[in-house]
């Protein structure tokens, strides 16, 4: 008996004696290190390395405790360390490691941190394949090593980080306790916090069973299944809700759902159902792959406005649309419109893509989705569309249509104070073709009438307009752009070599040159607009001889012009206006209702009524006004037709609108007939009297006989062209009193 009380003893205390002897000639310190470093460095061809000490506290589950434990990354990486601990422990169970298993019973993690990257070449740094081994000589087989197998207990996490970018996830604790198998803790991304919930275990070599949930604030996710493959499941009710954890605005898009297999390869799928993304309504979105590694189709239901769009296509593989740019070839239809797209996106806004447009009348197509678009027909576009951070551009546009054609190059820079730059050139462009359809008007729900407000003063009526100038566009952003079209059609006029170049900068936009070829002249503009000073100020020129009146009139027009004045509506600019302005007619037509009423004075007088309908040759028509801080004077005034001619002069105050005229017609009826007037009033309301102040001494208002009127078309064309030598007024035809009275009294 007593022996085997020796027995015993021995076994109780020389077995644990060997056992912690044995322990500490194989894992004394230096030899850890050593070991583990050098078991990683195979496993993974990265350094690890341990710059704390190694602590072992003897018992039988003894633990193991590391300080400042470092994993390094690859070569070329932004960083050199891929992960840190600042403290790990791990309690190790001994009688398993005779049967070549290590269990471990605990684990604690203390602050550790991963910081997830690429290198240039796009590699990531979670890749842990081992690089190639060097090239040897053919050696025989050995026989490998029986592997040590794994078991894991409980591990407990705290202050965790992981790192990509200038984003980062943190876990302030994570706990997993083996003996009920629950995983609990909290999660931190872009400041929502997020509570993990489920069950995992027995973790060991063998795949384990995991249901994981994480729930935050307008988003659930789950992952069901075991170690080997599981399925990641994310669904949020609105997809805007998201945008704090992705660092950018996302649209309102519901009942968002997205499903992975884990780990590759997995199907893949995001589903949508209603949204909006600026104007763009969803009805429907379906993004499927056959995993995160094979290209997608994705298929949507869209409208914009009254406007329905059916979107499908071909998009590169989720996996490398986190890398960098992947293949797109998307293509939209609706009604009396056709779009595609290819080329590559990227996840940071940027793409190269090529795009074509097809419409049988975008004016229509673009009435249907709300907007006021130009009627181009049969239209056709062709362009390259590159998307960067800052930058928008589109590249060798190509448009034709029924209407014309366009070509060039577009740049819209979006960093800072936005600015647009370009140039279009065109071989013939009918603006005048282009007038957009109508909008509906879109049902409103009716609301009772407002309460009825005050009489309000009434204001005296103007003729011109108080309106605000539209110069907001002008401080928002800058530009620079040309124009040059070899035909160009506008207000039934057809232009020929037609130049344009703006240039916007600060507020402060100038157009020169603005030219064109039309009749026999050339015409030339000039613009200034200084938006952006108090009060604002504006500079016109314009120096247009020769343009030709219509199709239906033979003659020719002369505008000249220099004018300045300030102010942010067209009553202020007009009332400080300065400059001058010169307007120029030879051998149009003017209608008999236009002619009455500019002399209506003189056939009120006489009782003779004009010729109903139709219109009258017009020889000449011609007025000269230099204005100063908004007074016009007119130095020249002159109209004579076939059976009348007027002469004028006097004031026009823009300020105020006040009329000071002094008209001279005069009737070409044999020796002629005249009736000096006098125009008071304003703009809206001229009052029309006899001139006394015309009138010779001891005469009535009306004078007949003295002759037919002298030529004042000479004289006045002269002043309204400012001295330029211009196509004259065909000769003044002598009217026989006879055939002119029967044409105004029939």
């Amino acid at each position: 008996m007593r022996r085997v009380w020796v027995v015993v003893l021995a076994l109780l205390v020389l077995v644990p004696i060997a056992a912690v002897g044995t322990a500490s000639w194989f894992l004394n310190g230096d030899a850890i290190k050593t070991r583990i470093a050098e078991q990683v460095r195979r496993a993974t061809g990265r350094e690890l390395t341990i710059a704390g000490p190694v602590r072992l506290a003897w018992s039988f589950t003894p633990t193991i405790s590391l300080s400042d434990v470092s994993l390094s990354n690859p070569p070329g990486f932004p960083h050199p360390q891929m992960a840190h601990i600042a403290r790990l422990e791990a309690a190790v169970t001994i009688k398993p490691l005779l049967e070549r298993r290590v269990q471990i019973a605990s684990v604690t993690l203390v602050a550790p941190s991963v910081r997830l990257e690429r290198d240039a070449a796009g590699r990531a740094n979670w890749d842990f394949r081992p690089p190639p081994a060097p090239t040897a000589a053919p050696s025989a087989p050995s026989q490998p090593s029986p592997r040590f197998l794994l078991a894991v207990g409980a591990f407990d996490v705290t202050d965790a980080k992981i790192e990509w970018g200038a984003k980062a996830v943190t876990a302030p604790h994570l706990a997993f306790d083996p003996q009920s198998g629950y995983v609990a803790g909290s999660v931190v991304a872009a400041g929502q916090p997020f509570t993990i919930a489920g069950t995992a275990g027995p973790i060991g070599d063998a795949p384990f069973p995991l249901q994981l949930h994480a729930t935050g604030p307008g988003v659930k996710a789950t992952l069901a299944g075991t170690s080997a493959a599981a399925t990641l499941t994310v669904e949020a009710a609105d997809l805007a809700a998201l945008s704090p954890l992705v660092g950018r605005a996302l649209p309102p898009v519901h009942n968002v759902s997205l499903s992975a297999v884990l780990p590759e390869p997995g199907a893949f799928r995001l589903q949508a159902g209603e949204g909006s993304w600026g104007k763009l309504a969803f009805q429907r979105v379906l993004l499927t792959a056959a995993s995160l590694s094979d290209p997608g189709t994705f298929s949507a239901a869209a409208s914009i406005g009254q406007l329905p769009l059916s979107i499908d296509g071909h998009v590169g593989s989720i996996a490398a649309l986190l890398r960098g740019p992947v293949p797109l070839d998307a293509r939209i239809d609706g009604p009396g419109l056709a779009a595609t797209a290819s080329g590559t996106v990227g996840t940071d806004g940027q793409a190269a893509l090529q795009i074509g447009v097809r419409s049988p009348d975008l004016g229509e197509a673009g009435a249907q989705a709300g907007y006021v678009l130009p009627s181009f027909r049969t239209l056709n576009v062709a362009a390259g569309l590159s998307i960067a951070p800052s930058q928008i551009a589109l590249e060798n546009l190509r448009l034709t249509s029924a209407q014309g054609d366009l070509a060039g190059n577009l740049t819209l820079t979006t960093a800072g104070r936005p600015a647009l730059r370009g140039s279009l050139t065109s071989t013939s462009l009918d603006l005048d073709m282009l007038a957009p359809p109508p909008i509906a008007p879109t049902a409103s729900i009716s609301t009772p009438p407002p309460a009825a407000a005050p009489l309000a003063t009434p204001q005296p009526a103007r003729v011109i307009p108080n309106s605000t100038l539209p110069l907001a566009p002008l401080r928002a952003g800058d530009a620079d752009l040309q124009l040059a079209a070899a035909s160009l059609r506008a207000g039934g006029v057809t232009y020929k070599t037609v130049q344009a170049h703006a240039v916007l900068q600060n507020g402060t936009l100038h157009l020169e040159p603005v030219s064109a070829a039309v009749g026999s002249g050339i015409a030339h503009a000039t613009l200034d607009v200084a938006a952006g000073a108090t009060p604002p100020a504006l500079h016109a020129t314009i120096q247009a001889p020769g343009l030709p009146l219509g199709a239906t009139s033979p003659g020719t027009l002369d505008i000249h012009a220099d004018l300045a004045g300030s102010g942010d509506t067209v009553a202020a600019v007009a009332s400080t206006l300065s400059g001058y302005a010169g307007v120029a007619v030879v051998d149009g037509r003017v209608p008999n209702e236009a002619l009455e009423r500019l002399a209506a004075g003189v056939f009120r007088t006489i009782d003779v009524p004009l010729e109903a309908g139709g219109s009258t040759t017009v020889r000449c028509a011609a007025i000269r006004a230099d204005v100063a801080g908004g007074v016009a004077t007119l130095t020249a005034l002159a109209l004579d037709t076939s059976k009348l001619a007027l002469t004028g002069s006097g004031t026009l105050d823009l300020r105020d609108e006040a009329v000071d005229l002094h008209l001279r017609p005069q009737l070409r009826v044999g020796g002629g007939l005249s009736v000096p007037l006098r125009v008071k009033g304003t703009l809206a309301a001229p009052k029309v009297t006899l001139d006394p102040g015309a009138i010779a001494s001891g005469r009535v208002g009306i004078v007949l006989g003295g002759g037919l009127p002298a030529d004042t078309c000479a004289p006045a064309l002269s002043q309204a062209r400012g001295e330029r030598a211009a196509p004259a007024a065909a000769p003044v035809r002598s009217v026989k009193p006879a055939d002119l009275l029967r044409g105004l009294l029939r």
